[in-house]
């Protein structure tokens, strides 16, 4: 489940699936007389209901598509490669759309959101739609026999599934829901209709990161290689909490240091074997697991194809590799004083402390290191990209700013211009009385300076 919605508003007009948005330039729709305003109805006699239809019917060779221009339809006949897109723009998924979640996972972050926070962080999205195309992980606990024929005919290959544990009693737990499928069981549905899965496991102290980790990677590394990865997260927990717990005597709590080593050394030799006879460790664990445990992250060749990149999986290998390349490229002196304010969350403020003080080294450059302390979901949140605005200015004012103040582009929505608490990046910037950058990673910190 996301929390950054990754479903468009309609901004208080209600918008038809074939809507067209945008038609590029020169392609084959526009060739064909499509408009923006037009809407697709049907390509080769089915309707569109989402952009997953538009993607799949229009790759056939000869499209027959009716087009609705105000009160007139349109009859278009296109040949085209199977390759070639028609060059149209359609709505993303809504709100309306969205199929949202039907377990009570006690560590769902949603439920654990403070109040006030806006209406659509809120949304629990357990979408299959959403997991094909946007690598978003579902527990599959909500599919009809519909979704399980459109899955199959379209063949939305790879799909992203939440297993946690392959028990299914202790499953059930896991997502409070008495009557979640035996998860082995729909993997092995979805094989035999050729779809692969990526698959993660939250692991929870003291509940399902032993032997039940053990079982669960037995079960799934014998379905490689449909399950193609298996990525262990540790739990997030915020300040809010429900009385929920997956087990009376196990109540869920964050990983110790000395628990995120052992879980390192118990996946290691999975890695190993898996290296030795696949050549890919197959079995992950996310960045997380390597700053609690204060442990080398693995070399790029690690991490194969970076699959699961989006779920934390080597995003720190890839900074420090791409910090490689900045630094050979740092001048040895600015011509003009330059003083930068950097902002981080504190889980990945000792592996920037190194990167900051190699920049320092630069005559006439200063860059300060700001770790921020999460108030807003509370200290155990310790990401940079759940950094709450409040949080930043609060810190920030007991500092002596440079000229400039750089902030994490993760901890803003998508386009770029909200924080979680709803601060505009301009109300920031104002606030702060200083010029606010937003960094994608060490690349964009390294233009800054060079």
């Amino acid at each position: 489940m996301s929390l950054v919605p990754i479903f468009s508003p309609t901004d208080g007009r209600t918008r038809r699936p074939g809507d067209v948005l945008e038609v590029a330039p020169g392609s084959l729709a526009d060739v064909a007389g499509i408009r923006p305003g037009d809407c697709l109805l049907s390509i080769n006699g089915y309707v569109i209901r989402d952009p997953i239809d538009y993607r799949f019917y229009s790759s056939d060779d000869r499209l027959l598509i009716l087009v609705r221009r105000g009160e007139d339809t349109r009859r278009i006949v296109v040949r085209k490669h199977p390759d070639h897109d028609l060059g149209l723009a359609l709505p993303e998924l809504t709100l309306e759309d969205i199929a949202e979640c039907n377990n009570h996972c006690p560590f769902c972050f949603v439920t654990q959101l403070p109040k006030g926070m806006r209406h659509t962080l809120h949304i629990k999205d357990d979408d299959y739609r959403f997991s094909f195309l946007n690598a978003s992980f579902v527990t599959l606990t909500n599919l009809s026999e519909g979704d399980w024929d459109r899955i199959g005919q379209q063949h939305l290959s790879p799909l992203y599934i939440s297993v946690h544990s392959s028990n299914t009693e202790l499953r059930r737990k896991l997502l409070g829901n008495r009557s979640a499928p035996n998860i082995l069981e729909q993997i092995d549905r979805l094989i035999a209709l050729g779809i692969a899965v990526h698959t993660q496991l939250v692991l929870c102290p003291g509940i399902n990161d032993t032997d039940d980790l053990h079982s669960t990677l037995r079960d799934l590394l014998q379905r490689y290689p449909m399950v193609r990865t298996v990525a262990a997260v540790p739990v997030g927990l915020t300040k809010v909490r429900t009385e929920r717990t997956a087990s009376s005597k196990n109540p869920l709590r964050r990983f110790m240091p000395a628990e995120a080593a052992r879980v390192l050394r118990e996946i290691r030799p999975y890695q190993r074997e898996n290296t030795r006879r696949l050549g890919e460790p197959v079995v992950y664990l996310s960045d997380e697991f390597y700053l609690l445990a204060r442990a080398r992250v693995p070399s790029r060749s690690h991490y194969g194809d970076l699959s699961q990149l989006e779920n934390g999986v080597g995003l720190v290998r890839m900074m420090l590799d791409a910090w490689q390349g900045v630094r050979r490229l740092l001048p040895v002196a600015l011509a003009e004083p330059r003083h930068l304010t950097l902002v981080c969350g504190t889980l990945i403020h000792p592996i920037l402390a190194e990167l900051v003080q190699r920049l320092n080294t630069v005559e006439n450059l200063q860059v300060d290191l700001i770790p921020v302390k999460n108030r807003l979901f509370g200290h155990e949140v310790t990401v940079s990209g759940l950094l709450a605005g409040e949080d930043v200015l609060d810190r920030l004012g007991e500092e002596q700013l440079g000229d400039t103040v750089v902030l994490p582009r993760i901890m803003f929505d998508r386009s770029g211009t909200m924080t979680l608490d709803d601060l505009t990046l301009n109300a920031m910037q104002t606030r702060l009385g200083r010029k606010v950058v937003l960094v994608d990673g060490v690349r964009d910190l390294g233009r800054l300076v060079a």
